[in-house]
């Protein structure tokens, strides 16, 4: 679902409403992989499968700062603001970011997107 909001001034008539679904995605061990690299956490509970299997989740899971990325960059895709030049992400609300589970390759993650004005989280990610 994409929203197209027509001007900035128009956007209090969207607080608390939803204004984007990212569609699911799924959360691969090569993107996880890639997300050890970059970050360099290449601790074997996210890289390693043969140690994994035999570790307290029997896979390999994504990192906790992986999970929560894949919330952020639909935003692109989820609204439109005619006119407007550029978005800026001003991070995460901290109920949101709590409700993760160990993920392994395979999961698929999808994120909500609800217009905040200080009292309601800004999206509702989830994984399955």
């Amino acid at each position: 679902m994409r929203t197209r909001i027509v001007a900035p001034g128009e956007l209090e008539s969207f607080v608390g409403s939803v204004i984007g679904v990212r569609p699911w995605v799924t959360v691969d061990q090569p993107t996880i992989d890639a997300f050890a690299d970059v970050t360099s956490d290449r601790q074997w509970i996210h890289t390693d499968p043969r140690r994994a299997a035999a570790g307290p989740f029997g896979v390999t899971i994504a990192h906790g700062y992986l999970a929560l990325s894949l919330v952020t960059s639909p935003m692109n895709d989820a609204f439109d603001v005619d006119g407007s030049t550029m978005a800026v992400n001003y991070g995460s609300i901290g109920s949101a970011s709590r409700r993760w589970c160990p993920s392994g390759p395979g999961c698929v993650a999808n994120s909500g997107f609800v217009l905040w004005n200080g009292h309601r989280p800004v999206s509702e990610p989830g994984f399955r």
